[in-house]
């Protein structure tokens, strides 16, 4: 003990001492100014905390959060709160940061120097994940301490120290005023579900093309692509790494890119720099409240390569049509980091209020904006045929069973990020083709396709289910909607006619 004695001296005066940097402010500026008032401290609070992340700027140290903290609530609105209930606030602030930093990470297996695994893991924990026993106790740990800190705050009477409401903001910048009448977006909009418009919105501008939302669904008869090739395994130890190793041979052998013409100038050149299928790689993202969605800033969570995987894909088709996954909290832009396939798997248990299991009944079962996902992939519904799980013919319930399923005949087509065709990323594509290769999600859309039989020979509405992926629905409720999450030059395409060019026309 007395050989430890000069090492604890130091390690306090080291802390008194201290120099706070610019994310350790941040926090608790931010907490200042958002603790309760209108503006959800929550998200505020989460997404200061991503600041450290995002500069790869090292936690502070909980002492030296606590003297940030202690300095700004001394001269900031809680400055006429007592010295006792400043110190419990504090205090309560900063049991809430170590349950979010360094240790609590690292019983996560999360390395704090790994800013990328960090990010996802900060952003998993916002939006609830509980996959882990480990996530799940700390989870209840966080939503307590959360609550007990917006307690204090009501019972101390924060509120009436609240800077003024910003101005309201008009009505038409709610949606990016890009597109015209009568343009793809416009047509989308009000034909589609919004799942579905938010994927093919995310799908026309990560190619920048007036035409790929009019393209016909790749089949297995669809050529691989060239020039793409395999580097080495993700850090997981699951994904492939993917890189452009010959740009002509993508182009010419690419779908959607071998007769491109770029819209306007003002688009990206996705020519140059073409996205491909990037295991892990999301679209870039800050911290602000008001970051876009960017398809063309490499994010670093995959290869150099630009690219999004399959949960990157629909979190922004959801994102960009103001649909939340969960009830609570505002939609952010940087939680396209945080929201793997596993977690809709069982939306409710993690956090994703927003969704629930689909439903199908005697008239109807599979329908467009559904989202089928497994452990490990996860794709959208686009349209659905007359018989989209090819039942019809199935007339009594003895006769729904999993021999009668035929893949085949699945009438459907999906939008989804995927290595398939060479590692093409975003495509539309026929489900029949992508399912018959076997796999977890095609057990499972065999017994969804079961179930569905079930429901409309008992003439009765079952709630399917499956281990092997969940099909999940969105509810589209008021508490689920918010404002669209902007796409980076997603303007390119505002000009866009509502019905698909010919090259003829253009030429």
């Amino acid at each position: 003990m007395v050989r430890l004695l000069p090492l604890i001296i130091i390690g306090l005066f080291t802390v008194s001492c201290a120099r706070f940097t610019p994310n350790t402010l941040k926090l608790a500026q931010y907490t200042d100014q958002s603790l309760g008032c209108a503006q959800s401290f929550e998200d505020v609070f989460w997404n200061a905390l991503y600041g450290f992340a995002l500069d790869r700027e090292q936690f502070a140290h909980p002492k030296v959060m606590t003297q940030a903290f202690d300095q700004v609530f001394k001269e900031g609105r809680f400055k006429d709160l007592s010295e006792n209930e400043r110190e419990q606030l504090t205090q309560l602030l900063t049991e809430l940061y170590e349950l979010l930093s360094d240790h609590s990470l690292q019983k996560l297996g999360v390395n704090p120097y790994d800013s990328g695994k960090t990010l996802e893991t900060l952003t998993n924990l916002e939006m609830g994940a509980r996959d882990t026993p480990a996530k799940a106790e700390l989870q209840d740990r966080i939503r307590a301490k959360f609550a007990e800190i917006e307690k204090f705050a009501s019972d101390a009477l924060l509120a009436h120290s609240c800077p003024p409401p910003a101005a309201p903001v008009p009505e038409t910048s709610q949606e990016p005023p890009a597109t015209q009448p009568g343009t793809i977006f416009d047509v989308w909009r009000e034909t589609q579900h919004p799942v579905v418009y938010g994927a093919l919105k995310s799908f026309a501008t990560s190619y920048q093309s007036c035409d790929v939302g009019f393209s016909s669904a790749i089949t297995s008869s669809t050529k691989d692509v060239k020039g793409i090739s395999i580097v080495g395994t993700h850090p997981n130890g699951v994904g492939k790494q993917r890189v452009i190793s010959n740009l002509d041979a993508l182009i010419n052998s690419h779908p959607y890119l071998s007769n491109y013409i770029r819209p306007a100038d003002t688009c990206f050149n996705v020519l140059r720099n073409p996205m491909i299928y990037d295991y892990g790689g999301k679209p870039y993202a800050d911290n602000s409240l008001d970051s876009e969605l960017n398809f063309f800033r490499d994010a670093g969570t995959g290869t150099s390569a630009l690219g999004t995987d399959c949960s990157g894909f629909v979190y922004s088709a959801l994102a960009s049509a103001g649909l939340k996954l969960k009830e609570s909290g505002r939609l952010k832009a940087i939680n396209v980091m945080g929201v793997p396939a596993s977690m809709y798997m069982k939306p409710q248990e993690n956090g994703l209020t927003c969704f629930d299991y689909a439903a199908f009944d005697r008239e109807q079962n599979i329908r467009p904006g559904d989202i089928l996902a497994s452990s490990g992939h996860i794709f959208i519904v686009e349209d659905v045929g007359p018989d989209p799980l090819g039942i019809g013919w199935i007339k009594n319930e003895a006769n729904c069973t999993t021999s009668n399923i035929d893949v085949s005949k699945f009438d459907f087509t999906i939008l989804h990020s995927s290595p398939v065709k060479g590692g093409i990323g975003i495509l539309r594509m026929r489900a029949a083709d992508y399912l018959k290769d076997g796999g977890s999600m095609t057990t499972a859309m065999i017994q969804h396709a079961v179930n569905a039989c079930l429901a409309k020979t008992k003439k009765t509405k079952i709630v399917t289910r499956s281990s092997s992926a969940s099909l999940v629905r969105h509810k589209g409720t008021a508490e689920c909607l918010d404002r669209p999450i902007r796409l980076t030059y997603e303007d390119c395409l505002a000009r866009c006619p509502a019905a698909p060019m010919l090259m003829s026309q253009r030429n």
